[in-house]
């Protein structure tokens, strides 16, 4: 269920975002927990997509002085919707991600 609302608080931070600072939190909570081992590949991917997604977007907004970081701003949303949906089509499966050191799904 954590895992869950984990993805659910990267989504739902695309409109509110301070979730994506608490789901980030709770992701990089669960990764040194005790949960089995395919859904600790969940929290280390989820901290990831919140790591990097916090980096992507620092750079656009820096970006947006010289016009082109509005244009990175909808592809990183892009971003974090494609992993956040696949990270809970795994859940849902009871599978772990298979690469959660990827950049990328």
């Amino acid at each position: 269920l954590n895992a869950k609302l984990i993805y659910a608080g990267f989504l739902v931070s695309l409109a509110i975002p301070f979730l994506a600072l608490v789901s980030g939190y709770f992701a990089y909570a669960g990764r040194n927990s005790d949960a089995p081992s395919w859904l600790r590949s969940h929290y280390h991917y989820q901290f990831r997509t919140f790591f990097i997604g916090l980096l992507a977007n620092i750079v656009a907004w820096v970006l947006t002085l010289v016009g082109v970081g509005l244009l990175l701003l909808p592809l990183i949303a892009i971003w974090v919707v494609a992993r956040s949906v696949h990270g809970l089509i795994r859940v849902a499966q009871r599978s772990p991600i298979d690469n959660p050191d990827s950049y990328f799904v």
